[in-house]
Formats: structure tokens, C-alpha cells, sequence
């Protein structure tokens, strides 16, 4: 009797199973998108340290500027990427 009781809790819902291995794939996705999301964030943050590197040379007045924007970009992927953390 026990052993039938066993074997009947070992069983899964079909219905779970499936939900479970579409938000595997939905983790999959989001994780990939992020990923694309960062590498572009990335290569323009090297392209703004380019101009900066040309606006101080000459216009230096007009550097802070720039740095400041460049410096709240970087901040806002900081801050994005340390949430998108803690939520796991």
C-alpha cells in the first residue's frame, strides 16, 4: 500500500512540467536579450571615450559636459545590472 502511495507522489502534473520548461525558455531568451542589451551599451560607451577623448582636446570647456553624461550612463548600467542581480 505504501509503495503505491510512493509511486503516485514520484508522478508530476504534465501542466507544471510544461509551465516549468516555457519560463526555462523565457529565462533563456531574457538572458540572451540582456546579454545583446549590454554588448550595445558596451560598444557605445567605448565610441562616447572616443568623441570625449576629441572634445577635450578641443573644446575642454565642453569636456565636463560630456563626462557627466558618459559618467550617468555608466551609473544607470550599474545600477540596472545590480538589481537585475538581486532579483535572482
Amino acid at each position: 500500500m505504501e509503495g503505491n502511495k510512493m509511486a503516485k507522489a514520484k508522478k508530476s502534473n504534465p501542466a507544471i512540467e510544461r509551465a516549468k520548461k516555457e519560463a526555462q525558455k523565457a529565462l533563456i531568451i531574457a538572458r540572451k536579450d540582456a546579454k545583446a542589451a549590454l554588448a550595445k551599451a558596451k560598444a557605445k560607451f567605448k565610441e562616447a571615450e572616443k568623441h570625449l577623448d576629441k572634445k577635450i582636446q578641443t573644446h575642454p570647456e565642453q569636456a565636463v559636459l560630456v563626462a557627466g553624461a558618459i559618467g550617468a550612463a555608466v551609473g544607470g548600467l550599474v545600477a540596472y545590472s545590480v538589481l537585475k542581480n538581486k532579483k535572482k
